[in-house]
């Protein structure tokens, strides 16, 4: 794999931990 594929998923990874976060943060308030 090359780097730029490698750092979009990293990305997109922590873009969706952050959305799970958000989601999270939003339910249990």
């Amino acid at each position: 794999m090359s780097d730029r594929a490698i750092g979009y998923l990293i990305a997109a990874e922590f873009s969706a931990l952050v959305w799970i976060a958000l989601a999270v943060a939003l339910v249990s308030r």
